[in-house]
């Protein structure tokens, strides 16, 4: 038996998106002092479940927040916007 568990000579084959099972779940909202037409990151993480996860910025982008999702097999949640918010988040 070689390294993680292949037999010697076999190759590593990656995950399909279908052999991963959902790891956890990472909850994120949008910032409320930035707008659309910003080049500004419009995310910010609040909590994950089941996933280590260390996250070091504070403000991401959709897509890097897919990217992160996508790589650990997590499912995003947006949060709602509490009352002081009356517009809708188009993601």
């Amino acid at each position: 038996m070689g390294e993680y568990g292949r037999k010697e000579g076999e190759e590593e084959q990656p995950l399909r998106w279908e052999d991963k099972n959902m790891a956890g779940k990472i909850f994120y909202r949008e910032r409320r002092k930035v707008g659309k037409e910003e080049k500004k990151p419009r995310f910010k993480i609040v909590a994950v479940a089941d996933v280590d996860l260390t996250v070091y910025a504070d403000h991401l982008r959709k897509q890097e927040l897919d990217q992160i999702a996508q790589s650990i097999a997590a499912e995003l949640i947006l949060l709602k916007s509490g009352k002081g918010s009356e517009q809708e988040v188009e993601v």
